[in-house]
């Protein structure tokens, strides 16, 4: 952890936010409602609305859902902010469901987690994945369909699946498929449990859904690389059409893609099943003692308890007595010189060490007040391990090479070079181990989610989530008002 500024008794803490709840609450939640809960946009009854179909009945809010479906719902919800729609999401049961939905007109845009054989149109591809033979860890590995032969295989039940059951067979007739209407994380569930020896599972839904499911691995790709798009509704007119390509080639040349994409993957794609392993061996042997403590901490500071449960983790698996040879010791792993700041007396006591640690992030995320979510927390975090001057010298680094400052997914490709002495040696603050903050942010990511699948949010929590996210809209209204001259204002108002 980084040593904190002499300077910190000069700041007035900020009053935190539930910190990065934009990635919340779990597929395990009961199901709800058919039309899916937009009220985290804007209220804007007068624009025309936007139709969206998929796979929602899990969840009652948009922002509950991870993955693939998370990503694109940001990217429908940035489509419909820049062309004025307001958004209505739509409750389809599977793949027909949904496209007999668009065909019916009842909806506009259609989106899965896997790729579709629909033959309507449909948008720039969004992720490439391709369909994975998944068996459990332990058991006989298949290392392709001979070796499958007198063995059954279960798939989600979709015109994809079957079409590609339907190929396979054409070439290894002895293997058998089953088809299932449950979803891909209930069959991933049961394949972890031992209750399924195999399954067909695209590969973007494994690679999300893996660390939760670590018992479960990828024997063999089963076909070839396909393109996950939004399926259009043959209603839609040829404007339409062109306006969502342009949509997405703009967001792809930006790098606003890329940072969307960041923020539902980035964790994920490099996380070892091993650590997940230890993690929930950790959740239930160790959480327990702590985790009420953990909760009234974070609650004090007004952080999400999982944010300040995964960090303590991160630094020290919940071990109170944890030190290293650097002479960080406690839950926080807190530097004799900052605890000192913190008004912490002792590292090794559990409450003083996390107060110590929550202030001190609260501290660093005050100090980036220009930077939205979630990237401020990913910076924070960033700051809390390797200091705040190297992370602003990174910063600085990342603008001169022409990428977003504010981006934790472009930030974090130039961390490393702080390690170069071609690099460092024209920074403020000098050499760095610029490695370890990337790794530490992905970790602490990737804890925070699975800690998210274990304890879903509240609905109160949600609540609350939607009246931050309005009072983020009004503030960034207010900034932009400032921005504006008075002259310019009053012209405005006149007209």
């Amino acid at each position: 952890m980084g040593y904190i500024s002499h300077q910190f008794s000069k700041y007035r803490l900020p009053v935190g936010v539930f910190l990065c709840l934009l990635l919340i609450a779990s597929c395990s939640r009961a199901p709800s409602p058919n039309t899916l809960n937009a009220n985290i946009l804007p209220h804007q009854s007068a624009l025309p609305t936007l139709r969206i179909a998929g796979p929602f009945s899990y969840a009652d809010n948009a922002i509950s859902l991870k993955g693939t479906i998370g990503l694109q719902i940001e990217l429908a919800q940035l489509y419909a902010e820049e062309h004025n729609f307001r958004i209505s999401f739509i409750s389809a049961k599977g793949e027909e469901d949904l496209i007999k939905k668009l065909q019916q007109g009842k909806a506009d845009i259609g989106i899965l987690e896997f790729p579709s054989y629909a033959e309507l149109t449909k948008s720039p591809d969004i992720l490439s994945s391709h369909t994975q033979v998944i068996y459990k860890r332990g058991s006989l590995r298949p290392l392709s369909f001979e070796d499958l032969a007198e063995k059954r295989v279960t798939a989600h039940d979709s015109p994809r699946f079957r079409k590609q059951a339907q190929f396979i067979q054409a070439h290894y007739p002895q293997v058998t498929f089953e088809f299932s209407p449950k979803t891909q994380l209930q069959l991933l569930k049961e394949i972890n449990q031992g209750k399924l020896a195999f399954g067909l599972i695209d590969s973007a839904t494994f690679i999300h859904l893996r660390s939760r499911f670590h018992r479960t691995k990828v024997a063999f790709d089963a076909f070839y690389p396909e393109s996950i798009n939004w399926i259009l509704a043959p209603h839609l007119n040829e404007k339409t059409i062109n306006q969502t390509d342009d949509f997405f080639s703009s967001i792809k040349a930006n790098g606003t893609f890329s940072h969307i994409k960041d923020k539902y993957f980035g964790h994920t794609q490099k996380a070892k099943p091993l650590s997940s392993v230890t993690f929930f061996s950790r959740v239930e042997q160790r959480l327990p003692q702590y985790q009420d403590l953990i909760e009234q901490i974070a609650e004090k500071h007004q952080i999400d308890w999982r944010l300040l449960a995964a960090i303590s983790y991160q630094e020290s698996h919940w071990n109170p007595r944890a030190k290293s040879p650097t002479g960080v010791r406690g839950m926080m792993m807190l530097t004799l010189p900052t605890a000192k700041e913190l008004g912490v007396k002792n590292r090794l006591d559990p409450a003083e060490s996390l107060d110590g640690g929550a202030k001190y992030l609260n501290y660093i995320l005050g100090r980036l007040d220009d930077v939205a979510e979630p990237d401020k927390t990913w910076l924070a975090l960033a700051a809390y391990n390797v200091g705040f001057g190297h992370l602003q010298d990174a910063r600085k680094i990342t603008e001169f090479h022409g990428d977003d400052p504010n981006r934790w997914s472009d930030i974090q490709r130039y961390l490393p070079l702080l390690e170069k002495k071609d690099w460092y040696s024209y920074t403020t603050h000098g050499k760095a181990r610029g490695r370890e903050p990337v790794n530490y942010v992905r970790h602490i990511r990737h804890f925070k989610e699975l800690l998210e699948w274990q304890f879903p949010f509240t609905e109160e929590e949600l609540a609350l989530l939607a009246k931050r996210k309005d009072a983020e809209q009004l503030i960034k209204a207010e900034k932009l008002d400032d921005q504006i001259p008075k002259n310019q204002q009053q012209q405005s108002d006149n007209s």
